[in-house]
């Protein structure tokens, strides 16, 4: 089995970012459903500190009812959801309902729908973020926000506390989530060579970095639970793969999927990082 690396990112900060639970009602979650996971579509250097999205490019997407999203990055998204399932469920005495039984609830399908019609401004917002097929995209900044700034399906008049608040009653789950997955990589000193000069058309290879964080809102519109920021929780980095080609991410530069295996090995140790943390926090009582 390959070794995954741990890579804690300070940011400024002395020691590793910790959750922040709301208590007392997050000891009270005994049933959650995941409804949003979503990844960054550009995938950045990690010593940039945070990928950057070309307005224009994205503008013309929303205009022309483009995606846009690459499958790869889609992939990667679909895997995380599946596996923040499988390592929050058992969490103390949380039950995570099976993505599937989710997707399949009239509510749900009802939600998405909503969501996809949101207004312009939204959708422009959304446009860098990939995440699986029919799952919209929740930020976590709408939840953790300021209030009154935006609404997540159109002509929603109601704040998104309160619209996830209302699909989770109508679910039947005493919290939803929604999961942020940050991808960047780490690069070795020969990786930047790789695709230009004599390296033309080769891969470079670069390890992939990952941190991850979530916010659980509970039927009444109140947050059960709320991590950091993933700028300021520490960062998994898994085994080196094919990914860096002019100087850019390409993840289609293995037809073994390599990049992407390694990306979902650094999801699944961010995953695992953060029950660990979430269950010291709920242990506290």
């Amino acid at each position: 089995m390959r070794r995954v690396l741990m890579l804690c990112v300070l940011a400024g900060l002395v020691g590793c970012a910790a959750p922040i639970v709301k208590k007392p009602q997050a000891l009270t979650v005994k049933t959650l459903a995941i409804v949003s996971v979503y990844t960054n579509e550009t995938i950045f250097d990690v010593e940039e500190k945070t990928g950057q999205t070309d307005v224009l490019k994205a503008l013309k997407k929303v205009v022309s009812g483009e995606q846009g999203l690459k499958d790869e990055n889609v992939q990667i998204a679909t895997a995380a959801l599946q596996t923040f399932s499988e390592e929050l469920n058992g969490l103390g005495q949380w039950v995570v309902v099976p993505p599937a039984k989710v997707f399949e609830h009239p509510a749900y399908q009802a939600f998405a729908r909503k969501t996809s019609e949101g207004g312009a401004l939204r959708r422009l917002a959304d446009t860098a973020w990939a995440a699986p097929p029919g799952v919209p995209v929740v930020q976590r900044e709408y939840l953790t926000g300021v209030p009154g700034q935006i609404q997540i399906g159109r002509d929603d008049t109601k704040e998104p506390r309160e619209t996830l608040g209302a699909l989770c009653r109508e679910l039947g789950v005493d919290a939803v989530a929604v999961v942020e997955v940050s991808l960047a990589y780490k690069t070795g000193w020969l990786s930047g060579m790789r695709g230009t000069g004599l390296f033309s058309g080769v891969h470079g290879r670069a390890k992939p970095s990952v941190a991850s964080s979530l916010v659980a809102v509970m039927q009444d519109g109140r947050i059960a639970l709320q991590t950091e920021d993933v700028t300021r929780q520490d960062r998994y980095v898994s085994e080196n793969a094919p990914m860096l080609l002019k100087g850019r991410v390409d993840l289609k530069g293995d037809s073994g999927q390599e990049s992407i295996v390694q990306f979902n090995a650094a999801v699944k140790a961010s995953a695992a990082a953060m029950k660990q943390a979430i269950a010291k926090e709920l242990a506290k009582g």
